[in-house]
């Protein structure tokens, strides 16, 4: 394990790199949510600390998530947390690490549903903020109430395990079955550790079947693809270097009127956080920005040109950036946020020992790795592909 920094003033850029040797025993991937909670913010240090009964050796930020409104906290994307699925993929940019201990990534889609008696099937969310037009299981790690009092209000099932039948936590691969103990209107209720609700919208009422109390209900914990028996997993993206290609083009190679701001941020610079790998490293990057003298940040071209290039990764994910990007290391954050404070963030990518003897070394260790800039490209390297 070791860590650097790179200071390019004529950028200016001044990125910081903590390298992790793969096939070094003693240490493992662990997502963090911040206070437990979807519904919760926190910064990357108090993850950190809230993880003492396995202190971490090196944490980042993690996801893009929701800022406002009932749902404040909650991963854009998907996130397993020790086995459990605490927000469903939204179609986008995961990370994970597969049952067998290897890194992945990839586009994946949620195929959550409820089915009931009659056959009738809903797709629903997961702890998330209730949609006008979607229905939204809520376990007791969305938060101790159900928020669901906004205008999309509809009914609030209460479900309990269905006898001793496998229940919570919920995991990816699994069907479960839940026993209706009541359906309320009140909006807001309380939500048991051992329970599960099944919010409603308004404008899905009439299409639910009537559930009385007794009523089972299938649950199918699934997603596209497949990922049971994962234990890792948190959303991201987009990927940016893909095979050892800078997969991010210099300039749009499209028209860009009227593209969203998530689109269009690639080509802006910002603080970055990313990880990569290849096959004997990973790398957490953290680039500062938004700090004219220190570091303006960078492009997500140049991101991924300075991991393909400079760190020589096969692989790498951005992750969220501006005012999250956050890089922790032996007891202090190590980059310097663009809003001169730890942003409260959703959650976090965290690196822990799997053995009680493992400690962070006194002083971190330094990385000789060549100062070349990113924009400077080795001699005979083929040209990016834009």
């Amino acid at each position: 394990m070791g860590w650097t920094s790179f200071h390019f003033p004529d950028a200016p850029h001044f990125i910081h790199v903590l390298r992790l040797d793969r096939w070094q025993p003693g240490w493992e991937f662990r997502v963090w949510l911040a206070g437990g909670r979807v519904c919760g913010l926190a910064t990357v240090t108090e993850m950190v600390e809230s993880a003492s009964n396995q202190p971490p050796l090196v944490a980042v930020n993690g996801d893009f998530f929701q800022t406002k409104g009932a749902g404040a906290g909650d991963p854009r994307g998907a996130m397993i947390w020790d086995g459990e699925l605490v927000s469903a993929p939204s179609g986008g940019t995961v990370f994970w690490i597969d049952p067998k201990g290897r890194p992945r990534v990839g586009e994946v889609t949620s195929a959550l549903k409820v089915t009931w008696p009659n056959g009738h099937v809903e797709r629903v969310g997961l702890n998330e903020e209730l949609k006008r037009d979607r229905a939204a299981l809520l376990s007791w790690t969305f938060g101790p109430i159900t928020r669901a009092t906004n205008q999309h209000q509809g009914v609030e099932i209460i479900l309990e395990p269905n006898g001793d039948r496998p229940w919570l936590p919920l995991r990816v691969g699994t069907v479960i079955e839940g026993r209706v103990r009541a359906t309320l209107q009140e909006g807001n209720m309380p939500i048991d550790p051992n329970a599960l609700i099944l919010a409603v919208p308004k404008k899905l009422v009439s299409r639910v079947p009537h559930s009385p109390r007794g009523t089972v209900l299938k649950i199918s914990i699934a997603t596209k693809p497949d990922l049971a028996g994962v234990r890792t997993a948190i959303g991201g993206g987009p990927v940016i270097v893909k095979h050892g290609w800078n997969q991010i083009p210099r300039r749009p190679y499209f028209r860009t009127n009227g593209l969203p701001y998530s689109i269009l941020h690639r080509w802006d610079p910002h603080p970055r956080t990313a990880l990569g790998w290849n096959d004997r490293y990973y790398y957490l990057v953290a680039v500062d920005g938004r700090q004219q003298e220190l570091s303006e940040g960078m492009t997500l071209h140049e991101l991924g040109r300075f991991m393909a290039k400079t760190l020589n990764c096969d692989t790498a994910i951005n992750l969220d950036g501006g005012g999250s990007t956050t890089l922790w290391y032996d007891g202090e954050v190590r980059n310097y946020p663009s809003e001169g404070i730890e942003r409260r963030v959703s959650n976090g990518l965290l690196v822990v020992p799997t053995a009680p003897s493992r400690a962070p070394p006194a002083a971190p260790d330094r990385l000789d790795l060549p100062p070349r800039l990113p924009h400077e490209r080795e001699a005979n390297a083929p040209p990016d592909k834009e």
